[in-house]
């Protein structure tokens, strides 16, 4: 009784695709974290882990700068993976009898 009552008021889920396309400025500011996260995460990590080793071993600048370059190839590595899975999706949106073959 109580669930015929409340089901007219709740809205249906909608699908990721058209949650995208009514909301783009939300996949956008998502979009944008996502890719802060991918590049800060790294860099405070292993530049943290460098400065550290650095206070271990007295080697001032060797392992700070190599955890920076580390964390630099291994941020390039996570957004080019991302990019690829977002350039999925958009195809699959724009022509969604793309069966997911790699374009040259």
């Amino acid at each position: 009784m109580i669930d015929a009552l409340f089901c007219d008021m709740q809205e249906p889920p909608r699908a990721p695709q058209e949650e995208q396309k009514t909301r783009p400025w939300l996949f956008a500011v998502g979009l944008v974290g996502q890719l802060g996260f991918m590049i800060a995460v790294p860099i405070a990590v292993f530049a943290l882990g460098g400065s550290l080793l650095d206070k271990n071993y007295q080697t001032s600048p060797v392992f700070l700068l190599g955890g920076v370059f580390l964390s630099g190839i291994i941020s390039t590595v996570w957004v080019v993976q991302r990019a690829r899975v977002l350039r999925d999706q958009y195809m699959k949106l724009v022509d969604p009898a793309a069966t997911g073959q790699k374009r040259v």
